[in-house]
């Protein structure tokens, strides 16, 4: 069994060693401005080990404020690419449920608006579906976690598609 190690059992100067970047220096910025802390009567370990805190809890906000504007940044991109997309394309979570579907599938395969589609089981918005050639596909792509090519007429529209399913951990792009 190895030792546990973490970097409050450390010597302050190896806290300070391991943290030298952009991030680390912009933390301690703001906490050289914030208002003197509460243990400034307390031994030097001490007030040094709530310094260090105070730095850590401002990387850690200064790090989700980033993260959260990649994600929003990510979400515009997958946005724009989807409604590119002229085939229609839909997202499938593993209990069955719209995730996604772009404009093109909105049109014409659907003929509903994302709205009413998304956070619903697919089988229960289009009922008719059940039993078919392309239920068994969705089924057999899941269960083989395997890739399902084939064409078929649709019983929603009348119209014939080629129809490519991948399977993905957490549910099916189709």
């Amino acid at each position: 069994m190895r030792r546990r190690t973490d970097k409050l059992t450390q010597p302050a100067e190896s806290i300070d060693s391991a943290h030298d970047g952009p991030l680390r220096r912009r933390a301690e910025e703001k906490a050289r401005n914030m208002p003197k802390d509460p243990g400034a009567g307390s031994p030097p370990d001490s007030r040094r080990l709530l310094h260090e805190l105070q730095v850590h809890r401002i990387e850690l906000e200064m790090k989700n404020e980033e993260l959260r504007r990649t994600q929003e940044e990510l979400e515009a991109s997958r946005t724009r690419l989807l409604d590119c997309i002229a085939d229609a394309f839909f997202s499938l979570d593993e209990q069955w449920r719209f995730v996604c579907v772009n404009p093109a599938a909105e049109r014409a395969q659907f003929g509903r608006p994302a709205g009413e589609l998304l956070g619903k089981a697919i089988w229960d918005v289009f009922p008719s579906l059940g039993g078919t050639r392309a239920h068994q596909h969705y089924l057999d792509a899941v269960k083989k976690r395997s890739h399902e090519h084939y064409e078929t007429q649709s019983p929603l529209n009348g119209l014939w598609y080629e129809v490519f399913i991948f399977p993905r951990t957490g549910g099916l792009d189709v």
